[in-house]
């Protein structure tokens, strides 16, 4: 897998070259709609910290709402993020597949395990158990082999800092380093390459078949801008051609290739929505049905022992 750095905002077909991110194909791509869940690094550990408080429970019945406060901090730190992404049908098709198999497999793999724990604790059907406790553990990793050979979501920069912040290791700073900036993991090299050389071309400079002379910048030396009368252009649009000044030119970032501020507009009604903080993310229903749960089973457990 090789790892590819990604604004948010640059998750679209005016930003991203027309290559397959799975396969690294040219032919036959079209830009399909993506949406990416994560949480801080730091989260795992809480999460882990509340399935072990669980053992606790016989003896500690307060130690039930762990895991559940930790599902809540989960929920309210969750952001998604929205956008499309290059792909092949066949590549999209099989993506699409996987990552409706992950879940039913790791359900599936959870039943299991509990079904060969209640058999095996019965100390009856043996083989049974034993065949259901193979099952269990080989089903979930199967579809996570399966489900990884497509885009897959690192995290974010910030979260990495943060995390490592979280454990005292002392990290650079990364120039540019923000809460946008998404590290995606893709499975072709061949579009890992391509998008980040995509990126750099605009430090690079433009062609032009004019007659007149060029600039340093590979610019006309005496074209105007489009926007501004008495201004000479410096640049030249990237999708239409347009000639722009330093006034007008808009980039997604300083290495990324510049926009006129008609492209500009249109690629910002074409482009998904940033990240979803708080109560608004998609686990705080499940979150709370975990919490009545738990409190109702501490509560149960409570009044049995008074």
């Amino acid at each position: 897998m090789h790892h590819v750095y990604l604004l948010i905002q640059e998750m679209n077909a005016f930003d991203l070259p027309p290559v397959c991110i799975i396969t690294g194909e040219r032919q036959g791509v079209v830009f399909k709609p993506v949406k990416f869940s994560w949480y801080p690094p730091w989260i795992s550990l809480f999460l882990l910290l509340g399935v072990l408080a669980l053992a606790l429970v016989p003896i500690l019945p307060i130690a039930s709402i762990v895991l559940p406060i930790a599902l809540i901090v989960a929920s309210v730190r969750t952001k998604q993020a929205k956008g499309t992404l290059p792909f092949t049908e066949e590549a999209w098709s099989r993506w699409r597949r996987a990552r409706v198999i992950r879940p039913i497999a790791f359900a599936a793999g959870a039943g299991l395990l509990i079904m060969a724990a209640a058999v095996l604790a019965a100390g009856e059907r043996m083989p049974l158990g034993l065949g259901a406790l193979a099952l269990g553990v080989a089903l979930p990793v199967l579809a996570w082999v399966y489900s990884s050979q497509g885009p897959q979501l690192v995290g974010s920069d910030k979260d990495a800092l943060e995390f490592a912040s979280f454990l005292s290791l002392r990290v650079p700073q990364l120039p540019g380093s923000r809460e946008d900036a998404l590290v995606l993991s893709i499975p072709s090299s061949a579009a890992a390459q391509a998008i980040m050389s995509h990126f750099e071309a605009g430090l690079q400079v433009p062609s032009w078949e004019g007659e007149e002379p060029l600039a340093a910048d590979g610019a006309p030396a005496t074209p105007r801008c489009a926007r501004h009368d008495g201004f000479v252009a410096n640049k030249v649009c990237q999708r239409c051609g347009t000639f722009m000044c330093p006034h007008c030119e808009y980039r997604v970032r300083r290495e990324s290739q510049s926009f006129c501020p008609s492209c500009c507009e249109l690629r910002a009604r074409s482009i998904g929505q940033g990240p979803v903080y708080g109560l608004t993310a998609p686990g705080m229903l499940v979150a709370g049905v975990v919490v009545l749960t738990a409190l109702g089973f501490a509560l149960l457990v409570w009044r049995t022992r008074h």
